[in-house]
C-alpha cells in the first residue's frame, strides 16, 4: 500500500504556490489561511446587559451621531490602518458597541475569554455597502495584544477598547491583564 502523505507533511519544494505555512497546521491554502485568521480574531463579546454578540450575527451600533444601527459583523479591522479604513471620501463610518465586560477569541473551537475594564466599548468599521448591494458590514477593530494577553487567549490581536471623547476620537483603554496561570502541578519526587 502506498504511504499517502498530508499537505502538512509536505515539504516546502513541493508546496503549491497557491499553499503558504501557518503554524502548526502546516501548509494550507490561502483561502483556508484567511478564514483561519478569520476564526482566531477576536470574534465574541458580551454587554454589560449579559447579551452575547458573536461575528456573523448583526449586531446593535452606535454611530458618532448618536444613532443605532445593526449591521453584519463580518471580519476585523487592524488600529494600525484605521486611518485608511476612515480616509474621506471611502463611506465607512466608526461605531462603537453597547458597554462590554469581555470578548472572546475562538482558538482551535475552544471561547477564551479575557475581561474589559468596566464601561468600555469595542469598536468597529461600518464599511460602505459595495456597488449594487444594499447591506453594509461591520469590522472589528483590533489592537496588538499585550504579551500576557497574548499568552491567555493564544493570538496576537485583541479588540481595541476604549471611549468616545466629546470630539469623537477614541480614547483607548487597555483591557485588565490576566491573571497568571497556575503553575503546572508538580508530580510525586518519590
Amino acid at each position: 500500500m502506498a504511504h499517502h502523505r498530508t499537505p502538512a507533511a509536505r515539504r516546502p519544494a513541493e508546496v503549491p504556490p497557491s499553499e503558504e505555512p501557518f503554524g502548526r497546521l502546516g501548509y494550507v491554502s490561502r483561502k483556508a489561511r484567511r478564514f483561519l485568521h478569520s476564526v482566531e480574531m477576536p470574534n465574541a463579546f458580551r454587554t454589560t446587559a449579559g447579551e452575547l454578540w458573536r461575528a456573523g450575527q448583526h449586531i446593535p451600533l452606535t454611530l458618532l451621531d448618536g444613532a443605532v444601527v445593526t449591521e453584519k459583523w463580518a471580519g476585523s479591522a487592524k488600529e494600525e490602518r484605521l486611518d485608511w479604513w476612515l480616509r474621506p471620501g471611502s463611506g465607512n463610518q466608526l461605531a462603537l458597541t453597547p458597554s462590554v465586560t469581555a470578548i472572546g477569541t475562538n482558538d482551535s473551537g475552544e471561547l477564551l475569554w479575557a475581561d474589559a475594564a468596566p464601561g468600555t466599548h469595542a469598536f468597529f468599521v461600518i464599511v460602505a455597502p459595495e456597488p449594487g448591494k444594499s447591506y453594509r458590514l461591520a469590522k472589528m477593530i483590533t489592537a496588538a495584544a499585550s504579551p500576557a494577553l497574548a499568552a491567555a487567549i493564544r493570538h496576537d490581536r485583541f479588540a481595541l477598547l476604549g471611549k468616545l471623547t466629546p470630539d469623537g476620537a477614541i480614547a483607548k483603554i487597555a483591557p485588565p491583564e490576566p491573571a497568571a496561570p497556575p503553575p503546572p502541578a508538580q508530580g510525586e519526587l518519590f
